[in-house]
């Protein structure tokens, strides 16, 4: 089934994945079936195109592990610290092993805080920028945890989108690369969500109350981080840029949320 999908294929788009974290910190194994084994399957059969199809792999941008310093690059020596990231890097790993082998072309994308319009994630951990939306459109009250002080790079889908697309694209400048995908811009948690809720107020009258909440005490160290991204190398090999800032974003999210 594997061979026979990579016939005549020239690009491939790997996007699909367990997502949770924590998920795959109570059943590792699984997760490995779900984020390394399938790049395996992938990469067999693409190897037995005579095309050598370029496949560019949806990464994480916190495989690198909990830094210090901002904003993050190619440059930052990679420490994960979750089960999941550790399997993302593995499987980055597998396909930049099929590509010095010259056995297909590809790179990977390391995304950071991806949010805008599409169907709902599967999982609870993932998508809160989303969740937010949704919830200010149902009038729910908006919770964070803690101070809210930590620092997130939000990217829009249809950047990342674009990113994906320029990839393959300019493949003599990306091919065996990995890329940090974000705006380049950093938020607080607090700031972020407090305007998702000043965003619904303005485009709905809608009042949403946002409140900050003791964490968890399970919350992963992963949690505890500050990201922002250095997306100067993806710029200088595809003219790659960030057209939405985050406002642009949630307002663009919100109103396409308000209709569905």
């Amino acid at each position: 089934l594997w061979k026979k999908s990579m016939d005549g294929v020239n690009i491939v788009f790997h996007l699909a994945s367990q997502t949770s974290v924590y998920k795959a910190e109570v059943d590792p194994l699984e997760d490995f079936k779900s984020n390394v084994y399938p790049m395996q399957l992938l990469l067999k059969a693409a190897s037995q195109n005579e095309k050598k199809p370029y496949i560019t792999f949806a990464g994480s941008a916190t495989q690198c592990g909990l830094k210090k310093r901002l904003p993050i690059g190619e440059s930052v020596k990679d420490n994960p610290s979750t089960v999941y990231d550790f399997h993302k890097l593995l499987a980055e790993s597998y396909l930049k092993f099929y590509i010095n082998k010259n056995w297909v072309n590809g790179a990977c994308l390391r995304l950071s805080n991806v949010y805008g319009p599409g169907p709902k994630s599967s999982q609870d951990d993932r998508g809160i920028l989303n969740s937010m939306v949704r919830k200010a459109l149902r009038k729910e009250t908006l919770t964070i945890y803690g101070s809210g002080d930590f620092i997130r790079d939000y990217i829009f889908i249809d950047d990342v989108v674009n990113a994906f697309l320029a990839c393959p694209f300019y493949h003599e400048r990306t091919n065996s690369n990995y890329y940090i995908i974000g705006s380049g811009k950093g938020h607080s948690i607090n700031a972020a969500i407090n305007m998702v809720a000043g965003v619904v107020e303005r485009i709905t009258s809608l009042k949403v109350d946002v409140i900050n909440v003791k964490p968890p005490d399970e919350l992963l160290d992963i949690e505890y981080r500050n990201f922002v991204a250095n997306n100067s190398s993806f710029k200088s090999d595809t003219g790659w840029f960030v057209r939405t800032n985050l406002e642009e974003g949630i307002i663009k999210t919100v109103n396409k949320f308000r209709t569905n």
